[in-house]
């Protein structure tokens, strides 16, 4: 979607460009803001265009204004302003595309496009605020990317400087928070941490400052701003203790890592407990962990292999590896194993799927494979049947 956005902004650009190119557009660009609307009411309509201009994009004395723009490229190209009727179309695509995006969003689905569309100021007029808001939803629904795409966002408003486009977004975020919004006080806590941070592309990471590898490297918190990673912890909290699931596991986090809080890992065991209950991959997963190596918990292999079953019933795919690993290394058997998996048919046939394509040193697993696939089949999963038959020829 990036990508897509990006090519987008790319294309509009090339277009303006071109179009900024005509002798008399381009000698309105100095004008104040005030001579280009006087003569655009006046029905000018090379001056209705560069109001178009000015207001689609927010730049020369306008705030952003889409249906602005719009109004104004219309006007133009009603008297055939070269390139007025263009920008009009785009435009106008644009925001249809939107409001398609903002009704999907009102139905239900994942908020994490309408997020970039806000941020980016595509059919809408940017709005940083909303664009933190509307990722922050996405995360709240499991969204991963998009909860790297709010991280990085929190990064350059926390690091902005006075006047620019992320101006008062703190402020009016931290004032939602303190009156007790669960989400401006997660949402808080992921400013914070991103501002307790030294280096923006940590962001870019599946676990932000904590990495964890099956040998659980950790890495530390990269203390930049003490103060902004306790302010974090603050945030979080309170939005953990109204049953805020990320928050959760990001104060887990925080207490993992000793960053903004004492190092404490059964503080951060029964916080990742918590995220993982409610249905949390990535506390599922890293309790599961905790259990593997008894952090914070005494060593429990079958509560480990539990939750680790419980973050691949989400599809994720470390959470696979681990188990896989732990049951070889435990000499666990599949039936041993098979703590959360008991209903699921799909979740049975990607789990056989897996198997048989693993990617391991050993090789794929055809006995482990053909159990879950046998499990799903039972369930009368057609694939599932269609590849045991295939693989019993």
């Amino acid at each position: 979607m990036k990508n897509s956005l990006t090519a987008l902004i790319f294309a509009l650009g090339f277009v303006a460009s071109a179009c900024a190119a005509e002798p008399s557009v381009s000698g309105l660009r100095a004008a104040t803001i005030d001579d280009i609307h006087m003569r655009a009411e006046q029905g000018d309509g090379e001056a209705q265009f560069e109001l178009g201009r000015r207001f689609e994009y927010g730049r020369g004395g306008v705030e952003q204004d889409p249906a602005q723009a719009l109004e104004w490229y219309g006007k133009a190209a009603a008297q055939g302003v070269k390139g007025a009727d263009y920008r009009h179309a785009v435009l106008r695509n644009e925001i249809e595309k939107f409001a398609r995006e903002l009704a999907d969003v009102e139905k239900g689905d994942s908020p994490l496009v309408l997020a970039e569309y806000y941020e980016a100021g595509m059919g809408v007029k940017k709005d940083i605020s909303k664009a933190l808001e509307l990722y922050g939803k996405a995360v709240a629904r499991g969204n991963q990317y998009a909860r790297f795409e709010l991280n990085e966002l929190a990064y350059r408003v926390i690091r902005a400087e006075p006047g620019g486009e992320y101006a008062n977004v703190e402020a009016s975020l931290r004032a939602r928070a303190e009156q007790g919004d669960v989400d401006a006080q997660y949402l808080m806590g992921a400013l914070m941490h991103a501002g307790g941070l030294n280096d923006p592309r940590v962001l870019k990471m599946g676990h932000e400052y904590r990495e964890y590898k099956r040998d659980l490297v950790k890495r530390p918190c990269l203390r930049n701003d003490k103060q902004a990673f306790a302010e974090a912890a603050a945030w979080y909290r309170k939005a953990a203790e109204q049953g805020h699931v990320w928050a959760k596991n990001e104060l887990a986090n925080l207490y993992y890592n000793g960053c903004g809080v004492k190092k404490d890992l059964e503080q951060a065991a029964a916080w990742f407990r918590n995220s993982a209950e409610q249905g949390n991959v990535d506390g599922q997963y890293s309790l599961g962990l905790m259990y593997e190596h008894g952090l914070g918990v005494k060593r429990d292999v079958m509560q480990a292999l539990y939750w680790y079953q419980a973050a691949t019933a989400q599809e994720r795919g470390d959470a696979f590896e681990a188990a896989n690993q732990l049951a070889a290394a435990e000499h666990a058997t599949a039936e041993l194993t098979d703590l959360r998996l008991k209903d699921d048919a799909e979740t049975q046939y990607w789990m056989g799927s897996r198997y048989l394509n693993l990617d391991r040193a050993q090789g794929p697993d055809r006995a482990q494979g053909i159990f879950w696939l046998r499990k799903a089949a039972e369930q009368g999963h057609a694939e599932a049947q269609n590849e045991l038959r295939r693989l019993e020829r």
